[in-house]
């Protein structure tokens, strides 16, 4: 059984202006999230199942609501594990573009 989460007034406070002011839709779904929350009808599970995400996405959103000046120290954006120049990726796919097409 998943622990009962609380939310201070502050928190969901917090979570109503991510609502009514994000101008992302990352911010805006934790804003739903912490405010779905702090009624306790649900578990952050069955929120999760319900939003169709993870429960430590929920997890995730509720620790940006009590902590939102933190900043997270990985940084995953950009293409890390490319070995090829983008004309070399370009010719290395045509060869199996030619052998698909013929079959």
């Amino acid at each position: 059984m998943t622990k009962e989460i609380k939310l201070t007034d502050e928190e969901l406070k917090r979570a109503f202006d991510l609502v009514n002011n994000s101008t992302e839709i990352r911010d805006y779904r934790r804003g739903i999230i912490g405010t779905i929350l702090s009624d306790n009808r649900y578990t952050a599970g069955e929120l999760a199942t319900l939003l169709g995400i993870t429960e430590r996405t929920v997890f995730n959103a509720l620790a940006r609501i009590r902590n939102p000046d933190f900043q997270s120290t990985n940084q995953w954006g950009g293409s890390r594990n490319f070995l090829m120049t983008a004309q070399e990726e370009e010719s290395f796919l045509n060869e199996y573009l030619v052998m698909a097409k013929s079959g």
